[in-house]
């Protein structure tokens, strides 16, 4: 029988082997819209322990933003970027284009921006840095597991995660947990730091992932 610490780690790396990987696989091939469509996502699962036992809605979304998020970023803490995420969130993973629900904001979807252009409001355009945002949110999923050791609500959460079971489940397992310890760089090369540098703070592994994902932008602009 597993212990604690042991489903812990197991859902941990499942989690990051289902969603973590598979966002910055898609940025690695230039796939951004998907890879910040996965991340709207991602913020949006990491509402379901918020939630605890509550039906689970946007104002956990939010409370992901600025609880999490807000560490690295304080301007995840400001109620109109966390209303306008959650916005530019049902008009893409609903409508996969503009929605209703944005009024007269038009987000503007970047990847080379700078620290100061990301989150940024000019008359009615808002703009979003995908590499920031993904960035930001990795470190913010990161900060939750690092708090949450003893919530029992893991485990049930553990169930509603969409896994791969059967072989791929089991050298998945082998491949990423390994001495009761999780391999971040083979979930993927980009959490390498994670394995570096395992006593990080947030804020170093945010500025490390955005580093990671701003160069590997910048290796395909050369190519």
């Amino acid at each position: 029988m597993e212990s604690k610490n042991e489903v812990f780690t197991d859902m941990k790396a499942e989690f990051y082997s289902s969603i973590i990987r598979e966002i910055l696989n898609c940025y690695a091939v230039e796939q951004y819209l998907s890879s910040l469509i996965l991340t709207l996502c991602c913020i949006d699962y990491m509402g379901v322990p918020l939630a605890d036992f509550e039906k689970n809605e946007g104002k956990h979304f939010k409370q992901f933003l600025e609880q999490y998020m807000g560490e690295v970023n304080s301007k995840y803490k400001e109620q109109e970027i966390q209303e306008t995420i959650w916005d530019i969130r049902c008009s893409l993973v609903h409508t996969f284009g503009d929605a209703q629900s944005l009024g007269n904001i038009k987000p503007i979807l970047v990847i080379g921006a700078t620290d100061r252009e990301h989150l940024l409001f000019n008359d009615n355009h808002f703009s979003l840095s995908v590499p920031h945002f993904i960035s930001e949110t990795i470190s913010g999923v990161e900060k939750f597991f690092r708090e949450t050791v003893s919530n029992d609500m893991v485990t049930i959460w553990r169930d509603k995660l969409y896994i791969f079971s059967g072989v791929p489940g089991l050298l998945n397992k082998l491949n990423t947990v390994q001495s009761e310890k999780i391999v971040y760089s083979n979930i993927h090369n980009f959490l390498s730091m994670l394995d570096e540098q395992p006593d990080c703070t947030i804020t170093e592994l945010c500025e490390g992932l955005k580093i990671r994902l701003i160069n590997k932008y910048h290796s395909h602009i050369e190519l």
